[in-house]
Order: structure tokens, then C-alpha cells, then sequence
């Protein structure tokens, strides 16, 4: 006769080593954006930002319909309860944690459901390595992240997904604030508004009818849709 012997994994040995799971920068934002899709939003505004310090900041910010207490630690838990909509983009409730850790230490998700109040939760993977626990932190969200959130939401439901203590995006460089660590990271902004306007061109492109309309801007820059037939340029010939 079996028997059964539970054997809980290591929070931190299992929790880094999810880091390697293989994402790609575009994939793994990808997947953020895919959340926002789920969640209805008609505007999606992403930032990838280094500050005067050298520190890179990467946020989602959308208006789609935010998440109450107990939806917000689900979508938090690896593994989490699978979503009600077929349509669904995420499939095993483990994106939004490996995506965003295969680039950060820290991950925030700050939201606010229509008429809600504002919560956030945090998986700090420095947290989970000096308690040897799964604790996912609830704080009191930053005015900075309220600020996100209400630009994107404009005081209404939203949510807004933050990687910060980012320590896999870019090479070292001797000088982390000089200009060719900025111009890297700009080339990784404008590589993935590519991706994004392939990926997401039946959203981008407001003449598409197959799916609703969303605004997407990456750095303050409009996302187009990916306009591969160049029908929009006047210029363009067609070649039977």
C-alpha cells in the first residue's frame, strides 16, 4: 500500500529558479499586456524608464476593470485558479510571476476596481529568500503608483503591473547612466512597440474590425498597428 508523503518545494530555491524559464524581453511584457487585453482595457500605456541612478523601471498601466482583494492574490499565486473567459489569453496562471521575474526582483501590482479603493501586493524575491516563505506583501501603494494608475484609469478600475530592481535587462556597463546604457534601453522600447504592433494588430488598427479598439502607447509614443501590405501609404503600389 502507498504512502503519501507531502514535499512542500524550497520557496527560494524554486522561486529563482522559475527565473529561467527562457522569456525573451517581448515575450515577457507580452504576457503582461495579454492581462490587460483579458481584462477588457481600451488603453494601455507602458513605460521602460532608467532613472538618474541607473535603475530601470518597467510598468503596465491599463483601464480595464481592476481586480478586488481575492482576485488580486489569485492573479499573484503561482499557479493561480484558472480564468472564467475561454477567450482568455493567459492559460496556467503562472505568467504575469515568471515573465516579470525572469527580468526583476520585485514585482507590484497596484489596481482598483470601479469604485473601489486602490490595493497592492508585492512579490519581493529578496523577501521570499531571507523568510524561506511564499509571502506575497500587501502594502499601501506609492503616490508615484497611484499617479500611474489614475493617468491610464483616470480615477476609475485599472490595474497597473511595476518590475523594479530590473537586473536582467541590460549588459553591466561600466557606467550605467551614460548614454550608450540609455540608448540600449531605448532600442529595447522601440524593439518591442515592433513586436507589440505585430502582436496586437487587430487592436491597433481601428480598421480592423475582428476585435475592439485599444490605445497603446510605449514612452509617451502611440502604438500603431503593423500595416504589412502598406495600405495606409499613398505611396504604396500594388504589384499583381
Amino acid at each position: 500500500m502507498s504512502t503519501a508523503v507531502k514535499l512542500p518545494p524550497d520557496p527560494s530555491r524554486l522561486i529563482e529558479g522559475l527565473r529561467d524559464t527562457g522569456y525573451d524581453f517581448n515575450t515577457a511584457l507580452a504576457d503582461i499586456v495579454d492581462n490587460s487585453v483579458d481584462a477588457m482595457a481600451t488603453t494601455v500605456r507602458l513605460g521602460i524608464r532608467m532613472d538618474f541612478e541607473g535603475d530601470i523601471t518597467v510598468s503596465v498601466a491599463d483601464n480595464g476593470h481592476g481586480m478586488d482583494r481575492d482576485a488580486l492574490l489569485n492573479a499573484m499565486t503561482y499557479g493561480a485558479k484558472s480564468k472564467k473567459q475561454k477567450s482568455a489569453l493567459g492559460k496556467f496562471g503562472l505568467g504575469l510571476k515568471t515573465a516579470s521575474t525572469a527580468f526583476c526582483r520585485r514585482l507590484s501590482v497596484v489596481t482598483r476596481e470601479k469604485d473601489g479603493e486602490v490595493l497592492k501586493a508585492t512579490w519581493d524575491l529578496n523577501h521570499v529568500e531571507k523568510t524561506g516563505e511564499w509571502e506575497v506583501l500587501l502594502d499601501k501603494p506609492r503616490k508615484d503608483e497611484v499617479a500611474l494608475l489614475d493617468e491610464t484609469a483616470e480615477g476609475g478600475a485599472g490595474t497597473v503591473v511595476i518590475w523594479e530592481e530590473v537586473d536582467r535587462l541590460l549588459k553591466d556597463y561600466e557606467n550605467p547612466t551614460g548614454q550608450p546604457a540609455k540608448n540600449a534601453l531605448k532600442k529595447i522600447a522601440a524593439g518591442f512597440g515592433e513586436h507589440a504592433s505585430m502582436v496586437y494588430q487587430r487592436f491597433l488598427d481601428h480598421e480592423d474590425k475582428r476585435a475592439r479598439n485599444i490605445e497603446m502607447v510605449i514612452n509617451d509614443a502611440a502604438v500603431e498597428g503593423w500595416d504589412p501590405f502598406c495600405k495606409k501609404n499613398d505611396k504604396a503600389e500594388l504589384v499583381a
